[in-house]
């Protein structure tokens, strides 16, 4: 509604446009203006209070500025509300009705808010920096972006150079760049026999013929790897060395050298996907360390710090730098640098390494909470894992599993999610640590499976 309403300067010493901001703020805290309510317009305040329309607009701004008003094009300056107003932008978040998620990797769910705001307000402390972050980029990233990533990655004997790094909009998009600049259609990949599900889905894109090699405790076993290249003659393996998904294995540092000896003797080059590493302690140096020219690693700050940043990088050998970024230009253009900028102010203040120890100590609780309910299950885990393997007992069939679960309203995810090709899918699910609200909430869900577990098919009744 329209508002007559006028604040008063008369006993104001300071500056005209900060004693209008502040007569709106003694208005919304003694009730005098309410939430959408609208505002006079700039030139009709500007004639009552006998000022120029510029210190009502710089006013509006500052009133603005402190959330206590927004703008809406071509409608005018509302008040707000502790609530998103129906002239306002909002965003609802759809979650399964009644179900807990166990079934998705993601970051664990906190309050990020005020320190998105605190690092968005340090960026806009510079607008020229802020202007040109605005405009085109090059397409591999900022020089100044990608050095922070390389600082970031920096392992006890291994820091990737600038030359190196080639930004991306998350570890997914990081693989689709990865595969266009490696291989064309047609082309034959290598993956673990249990794999990464969006692996699959942007090999399907590309019409990328997929094998699969057999796996073990440490990852894929390398006889395996060199028969298929030796029947296929594969360009690229795509493999997760560390934290494997869905399985959890992780490669020794034996095992990664024999791994890259088969494929420096078949000439094929590996796509390394580490997108989960920076949640776990003391794990061997990543392919790309040990073997730079024979490995493109892939990774993401989604999983350590924030979803929806939408911020990955690519790390290979030099030579690569411009084919990685000619596919990043033919895919997207280039990355939005603002994004990038908010990533790399959290490490350059510290925040990143806060919400990643943070995230570390939060999924050790977890995982503890996990495997004592699970005890005398076979189950695969590590630590600093967003998720564990379970191997169901007999005579559970994963899918029939996955069914039970929902209906006891609980989602998990089968191992048929993670089959390459036609290699034997063995009846296992993966279960998210992370992905549950709260640690109570995870415990209930195992709570919930337990039952299923011990008792067998049609043994439960249905909760809804």
């Amino acid at each position: 509604m329209d508002t007559i309403w006028t604040p008063s300067l008369a006993n104001w010493q300071g500056a005209k446009y900060q004693g209008i901001a502040e007569g709106i703020a003694d208005a919304v805290r003694c009730g005098d203006l309410v939430a959408d309510q609208k505002l006079p317009t700039h030139r009709a305040l500007a004639e009552a209070l006998g000022v120029t329309t510029g210190t009502v607009t710089r006013a509006y701004a500052e009133a603005e500025r402190r959330g206590l008003v927004y703008a809406v094009i071509g409608s005018g300056t509302f008040v707000r509300g502790s609530e998103a107003s129906s002239h306002e932008w909002r965003f609802t978040e759809t979650q399964p009705e009644g179900l807990i998620e166990l079934h998705l990797n993601r970051p664990l769910k906190s309050d990020r808010a005020e320190l998105f705001a605190r690092s968005m307000r340090s960026l806009a402390a510079h607008p020229a920096q802020i202007n040109q972050l605005l405009d085109y980029q090059p397409d591999i990233g900022v020089t100044a972006h990608r050095q922070l990533i390389c600082e970031w990655l920096a392992r006890e004997s291994w820091q990737p150079m600038n030359d190196q790094v080639v930004i991306s909009n998350g570890g997914q998009h990081a693989l689709l760049v990865a595969l266009m600049a490696l291989t064309r259609a047609g082309d034959t990949v290598v993956a673990e026999e249990l794999t990464y599900p969006g692996f699959n889905a942007v090999a399907r894109q590309l019409r990328l013929e997929v094998r699969s090699a057999a796996m073990d405790r440490e990852g894929i076993v390398p006889e395996s790897l060199d028969l298929v290249c030796r029947q296929v003659s594969p360009r690229a393996l795509f493999c997760t060395p560390s934290l494997q998904n869905p399985t959890t294995a992780t490669m020794s540092l034996q095992r990664r050298e024999a791994v890259l000896a088969v494929c420096r003797r078949h000439g094929v080059i590996v796509i390394e996907d580490e997108v989960s590493i920076g949640l776990a302690d003391g794990l061997p140096p990543p392919l790309a360390a040990l073997a730079p020219e024979q490995a493109v690693l892939v990774g993401s700050f989604s999983k350590s710090l924030a979803a929806g940043v939408r911020v990955g990088y690519l790390v290979g050998s030099s030579s690569l730098q411009n084919r990685l970024g000619a596919a990043v230009r033919a895919s997207c253009w280039m990355v939005s640098p603002v994004m990038v900028a908010l990533v790399c102010e959290w490490i350059r203040d510290g925040s990143a390494r806060q919400l990643l120890l943070a995230q570390r100590e939060e999924i050790s609780a977890r995982l503890e909470i996990a495997l004592d309910r699970l005890q005398g299950f076979r189950v695969s885990s590590h630590p600093g894992g967003l998720h564990l393997w379970l191997h169901l007992p007999e005579p559970w069939r994963a899918d029939e599993f996955v069914v039970a679960a929902r209906e006891q309203g609980v989602l998990v995810q089968a191992a048929a999610s993670f089959s390459v090709g036609r290699a034997a899918v063995p009846h296992a699910v993966r279960i998210s640590v992370s992905a549950a609200s709260t640690r109570a909430q995870l415990a209930q869900g195992l709570d919930l499976l337990l039952p299923l577990l011990h008792e067998g098919p049609g043994a439960v009744p249905a909760l809804f």
